[in-house]
């Protein structure tokens, strides 16, 4: 019997997935795990050892130059407490145009486009460090209204329009 070659859409005319798109994958998945590790101050040799591996293959994951399988990535967001979705978080149609898979539109999509993420920032990375180290829940919510007072001065917005949060 023979044998019928599947074309689908995203692979090159070697019947091969297109590695460009699973590289900008492999990228933004390692980069929101450096984020994330980053974020809660944790070193790559941490991780690994949390892992079983060596600090070298955690910056391979990170840099998008090793695949990290499904059941690493759980493992490491347990690791990192956050849940498996907030590694696939973000990535985009345009992102994904050659993938052999479609999206629908995200919750980012509909949003304005901002220039860059605000966790790749120290200064945003800084703030919420200070901020989940104040153990008094008052002082932190207080510490939280300030800081949206600020912004609304700074943006325009009219304060009465969010108070009720």
């Amino acid at each position: 019997m023979a044998r019928r070659s599947l074309k689908l859409m995203g692979q090159d005319t070697w019947g091969n997935v297109k590695m460009s798109s699973i590289k900008k994958i492999d990228e933004h998945i390692g980069s929101k795990v450096r984020q994330r590790r980053i974020l809660l101050g944790v070193s790559q040799s941490e991780l690994g050892r949390a892992l079983g591996l060596t600090f070298q293959q955690v910056q391979k994951y990170e840099k998008g130059l090793s695949h990290i399988t499904v059941g690493r990535l759980w493992d490491i967001g347990k690791i990192l407490g956050v849940p498996f979705s907030f590694f696939i978080e973000g990535l985009d149609k345009p992102m994904l145009k050659d993938t052999v898979f479609p999206f629908t539109p995200t919750l980012a999509e509909t949003r304005e486009d901002l220039s860059c993420d605000p966790l790749t920032r120290h200064d945003v990375r800084d703030l919420i460090r200070a901020y989940c180290a104040i153990s008094d829940a008052n002082v932190a919510k207080d510490m939280l209204k300030v800081i949206k007072d600020l912004a609304r001065i700074y943006t325009g917005e009219n304060a009465s329009e969010n108070d009720d949060e």
